[in-house]
């Protein structure tokens, strides 16, 4: 498949997720509660942090105190970590039980999440070790490390595309998930990257319209357009946390099972998919 032909079919896998996400709008409700349980949990985790520490944060940027600082950091990255994945497997769930045609309720994707608790948190250590290890090298190198600290953590995020599905349904170590992760992402490259571009730009204007719009009425009440702002940017980074997921659940579905993922059906986009060998 030639490389335009990737990305037809990137941006036709992107307005397929969207039709799932309108046919189930409540598939949002699991990027919220993500996003609002992170913001309480660290929150309270800073707060207590400062308490104890009578709320002398500066000692955080001397030398003498790193291995507070970066267990600090790497806590920040193990809650992080957890509470995001926990969400997102709760959600991919419930879109597999979609395209099952199944009941799909915020209980029965969050019993799954917990069902697969140990694999999150296991997957949560390894990310998190390898972010701290990313962030002491960019702490303690010059311009040129930091590009290259730059690089490796793209090369991070796309190696990782497909990690959440894995862990959700395959008794994966978190080496074996990330090298399984890398091997979708070879043959998916173009439809993922295009994809993931084409969620880019709509959430941009997205922003742009929440802006435009939270102008407009911060200009008759500066509180209201703040407070309309702040729920437009939650409310389309939950939305487009929610696409992301269901794009990555489809592909995941299509090529590593034997579900009939029926609201694909009908679409070039099935020619992309190869059944999983056995």
């Amino acid at each position: 498949m030639g490389f335009m032909d990737k990305v037809r079919n990137g941006w036709k896998i992107c307005e397929l997720s969207l039709e799932v996400l309108k046919s189930n709008k409540k598939l949002i409700i699991f990027p919220l509660i993500s996003c609002i349980a992170l913001f309480v949990i660290i929150c309270s985790f800073v707060f207590g942090f400062g308490y104890f520490n009578n709320w002398h944060f500066e000692q955080l940027t001397d030398h003498e105190h790193a291995i507070t600082r970066y267990s600090f950091t790497f806590l920040i990255y193990l809650i992080s970590y957890t509470v995001v994945i926990f969400f997102n497997i709760a959600l991919m769930h419930c879109v597999r039980l979609y395209f099952e045609n199944k009941q799909v309720s915020l209980s029965i994707g969050i019993k799954y999440a917990i069902s697969r608790l140990s694999y999150i948190l296991s997957w949560a250590l390894f990310a998190s070790t390898v972010g701290l290890i990313l962030k002491i090298i960019q702490d303690n190198v010059g311009k040129l490390g930091k590009i290259l600290v730059g690089l490796l953590g793209i090369a991070w995020g796309v190696s990782t595309f497909f990690v959440v599905p894995i862990l959700a349904y395959e008794n994966k170590s978190p080496w074996s998930a990330l090298k399984e992760s890398i091997s979708m992402m070879k043959k998916l490259w173009g439809e993922s990257l295009t994809a993931g571009f084409s969620f880019g730009i709509l959430q941009l204007c997205s922003i742009v319209v929440f802006l435009v719009l939270s102008f407009i009425v911060g200009l008759a009440n500066i509180y209201v357009g703040i407070a309309l702002f702040i729920l437009g940017m939650v409310l389309t980074s939950a939305a487009f946390s929610a696409l992301n997921s269901i794009f990555v659940s489809a592909v995941y579905t299509k090529v590593s099972t034997d579900i009939d993922v029926k609201q694909f059906a009908g679409t070039n986009i099935n020619e992309l998919f190869e059944p999983k060998k056995k």
